[in-house]
């Protein structure tokens, strides 16, 4: 009985996929946030940190201004240090996150990406409905695709 008890309190304890990818998201959005003048060393830090969340090459597709790349490792980072210098005093969140699983290890994640910052003094708030790829290596979730569908509201 005992066994048993301890077995499903394990069980209970260990991460999900679906929180894992919602801690991934949390964590992505954590790093993608920038504070106002930034020192370019913590960029370069948080931006690395971002990549390795990633798988590569990692696909990027904007629907809205008709961008589709594909990205290696480096300029993967280097993309998303010109969006953190650019996006300077921003918060990235996710919100509306909607997870299913089409395959043994790989997710899909419809979620609503919110911005909130500061453009040369007036204060913002952008949303963008987007969809993630994330596939499952050595037991890691890793984004592998980011689909940006929609342009919400500003």
């Amino acid at each position: 009985m005992i066994a048993l008890v301890s077995a499903i309190a394990v069980y209970c304890m260990l991460p999900s996929d679906e929180k894992t990818i919602h801690k991934n998201l949390k964590t992505l959005a954590e790093y993608g946030s920038s504070r106002v003048e930034e020192p370019m060393l913590e960029t370069i830090k948080l931006a690395g940190l971002s990549a390795k969340l990633c798988s590569t090459p990692f696909r990027v597709r904007f629907e809205a201004m008709r961008i589709e790349r594909v990205l290696g490792e480096k300029e993967l980072k280097n993309h998303i240090i010109m969006v953190k210098k650019k996006t300077e005093g921003t918060t990235f969140r996710f919100a509306d996150i909607q997870i299913r699983f089409p395959g043994e290890n790989t997710a899909e994640v419809k979620a609503t990406l919110q911005l909130d910052g500061n453009l040369r003094g007036d204060s913002f708030t952008d949303a963008y409905e987007t969809v993630f790829t994330l596939e499952k290596s050595s037991g890691e979730w890793l984004f592998s695709s980011l689909q940006v569908v929609e342009f919400i509201k500003r």
